[in-house]
């Protein structure tokens, strides 16, 4: 993955935990954009918590966090071998996907995050997805939330995708809110007029979940009897080719260091601090702002990237002493 490091002199500056380059003075408190309604995060709220670094030694300390950063950087490039960015643009689902996007944007890649919370509605009209999103609890979305979903959509892709491809990424256990989230993105880019843009889903999950996953895109995907009645079968069709899943690991449990590392991250929603939430199914929920960098703060986002940026720049020159 290409890094997105200047070349002006730098400082090195900590960040909960995150050792980070920044140029000029260092700031001691990293906040989200005031437009997001919440305080100023501090640094130790804002550290990626699912390192969980208590060694004793601060060396220690150092590598394992390399070694999360480089997990990262990792499972994005994976990402890109499978759906390479002259066919897709890369969209972020909610909090999860938040360091996916960043190594993927470090690498000047189209990735942008779509804030979305709790979001496992079924849709307006029966579908097909109703199997898994209509369980005994479950509402279908009402105008009203539908409105609102759009509006929130229409802020995030103002202009229409340069590819004709989306992939919306999403870390699942239920892989309801993927299932949710794609089956709405692909309804408002027909409400926008664009119907030849696909929307495929990516469900990243542990090993375990990973199959599970799959059997979603199974489940939706396999053409039923009823179906030959309401015309359906090429709605089912479409769904299980973008359908994807992807573990965290190549085999059935972390053979690496760094697929622990990921793994655990994922699984302790470590990156959660760094990303927005948007309730859109409540009443009143104030639609976050993008994120930007406050006069005198850093964004966590921002803080995330560089310290990503940072270890893959790491990684390369130690390849390039490797074989020298």
């Amino acid at each position: 993955m290409a890094g997105s490091a200047g070349a002006a002199q730098s400082t090195s500056t900590q960040h909960g935990g995150l050792q980070t380059a920044s140029e000029g003075p260092p700031h001691n408190t990293v906040s989200t954009s005031p437009s997001q309604g919440t305080p100023p995060m501090s640094a130790a709220e804002a550290r990626l918590r699912s390192a969980a670094i208590t060694q004793p030694s601060a060396e220690r300390a150092k590598e394992a966090q390399r070694t999360l950063l480089r997990g990262i950087n990792k499972l994005s490039e994976k990402i890109v071998d499978k759906f390479p960015p002259n066919r897709f643009s890369y969209v972020g689902l909610g909090r999860s996907p938040t360091a996916v996007i960043a190594s993927l944007q470090n690498a000047r890649l189209r990735g942008q995050i779509v804030p979305l919370s709790s979001f496992r509605p079924a849709h307006s009209v029966p579908s097909i997805t109703d199997e898994v999103l209509m369980s005994k609890d479950a509402e279908r979305l009402t105008p009203q939330q539908r409105e609102r979903l759009f509006a929130h959509f229409e802020s995030n892709f103002p202009k229409r995708p340069e590819r004709n491809e989306v992939l919306l990424i999403d870390y699942t256990q239920s892989a309801k809110s993927l299932v949710a989230g794609q089956e709405q993105l692909q309804a408002f880019f027909q409400h926008k007029g664009w119907d030849d843009i696909k929307v495929h889903a990516l469900a990243l999950a542990r090993p375990g979940q990973a199959g599970y996953a799959e059997l979603v895109g199974e489940q939706i995907g396999t053409s039923k009897v009823s179906d030959w009645f309401v015309s359906r079968v090429g709605d089912r069709a479409q769904f299980k080719a973008q359908w994807h899943a992807m573990s965290l690991t190549e085999g059935p449990y972390a053979r690496t260091s760094e697929e622990a590392a990921l793994e655990s991250l994922f699984s302790r929603q470590g990156t959660d601090a760094f990303g927005q939430s948007y309730k859109v199914l409540e009443e009143g929920a104030e639609r976050p702002e993008p994120i930007r960098d406050a006069p005198g703060a850093t964004s966590a986002y921002t803080v995330l990237r560089e310290a990503l940026d940072e270890g893959y720049q790491l990684d390369k020159e130690d390849k390039r002493q490797a074989t020298a």
